[in-house]
């Protein structure tokens, strides 16, 4: 038999937009105070059991703590619990650093859920939170779709230890 390798080299095709980049800096202030005392936390909204199992085992291994949601919907409500405002200017349950978005899936896929935290966002009913999309859609027009919708990022799939390491260093979540 033959054995057969490749390697793929994905490059961003473009920057975001600059309102992204406000809005993220933005967003990576906002839990200096709340997050000094805490383990850093993400949330992984991905269908796929095998996706969640797999980057689940490689966001710990990075010394994180999880969520996972299924969709859109779970993710966007996990959010609205752990994120949302409180009287004392401080987020009413345990907030996430980071979110690793899936695009397609049933219920609500990513862009509908990130254009939804990002309304909430600017309504003031959530704090800021970074988001990635974290998906195999390697086209420019996707990759595009991922920023104009709110995305701060974008991750190709399969994810690799490496790829999961340089984006939270990127976004200073390590």
């Amino acid at each position: 038999g033959y054995i057969f390798s490749f390697n793929f080299f994905f490059l961003r095709i473009r920057e975001p937009p600059r309102s992204t980049q406000s809005r993220s800096s933005a967003a990576s202030d906002v839990y200096k105070r709340q997050s000094l005392n805490r383990k850093k936390r993400v949330l992984l909204v991905d269908d796929n059991d095998f996706n969640q199992a797999t980057i689940l085992v490689l966001i710990k291994s990075l010394g994180l703590e999880a969520d996972v949601a299924y969709n859109g919907k779970e993710g966007l409500d996990l959010i609205i619990k752990n994120m949302s405002r409180e009287s004392k200017g401080e987020a009413a349950g345990n907030p996430y650093d980071f979110v690793l978005m899936d695009c397609d899936m049933p219920v609500m896929d990513g862009f509908e859920a990130t254009r939804v935290i990002r309304r909430y966002t600017t309504k003031g009913v959530i704090f800021p939170v970074l988001i990635s999309a974290c998906t195999a859609f390697s086209q420019e027009k996707d990759i595009m779709a991922c920023f104009e919708c709110g995305m701060d990022d974008v991750i190709s799939k399969p994810v690799s230890k490496d790829k999961l390491e340089r984006l939270f260093k990127k976004w200073k979540v390590l």
